[in-house]
């Protein structure tokens, strides 16, 4: 059987964590070919799948990886994709009740 294809939750937190390596490794050197590559596949991806669409399709349009620095690929990551809503995705509840005891 085949490995299935991450989700976009998946491919989102993979590219943010590969990105921000690159950023904290090399912040002012350029993006390699498959960092850009993987950044326009996770815009593509994304597609409609955001509250502010017009932001991700200027970024795409618009920006131009190879003249910008990790630390800006980065940063442009860090900025879009809390737009993006994950649809397989259930945010797990973080609030907990503390149990103390009722004198």
């Amino acid at each position: 059987m085949a490995d299935k294809e991450p989700d976009l939750y998946e491919q989102t937190m993979e590219l943010g964590k590969s990105l921000k390596a690159m950023s904290e490794r090399d912040p002012e050197g350029k993006p390699t070919e498959t960092a850009a590559t993987a950044f326009r596949g996770w815009l593509s991806a994304v597609g409609t799948s955001n509250r502010e669409p017009r932001y991700f399709e200027d970024v795409a349009e618009n920006y131009d990886i190879a003249s910008n620095s990790n630390k800006d690929l980065f940063t442009i990551f860090e900025m879009l994709h809390p737009y993006v809503d994950f649809p397989d995705f259930e945010e797990e509840e973080t609030g907990t009740f503390i149990g103390l005891p009722m004198a």
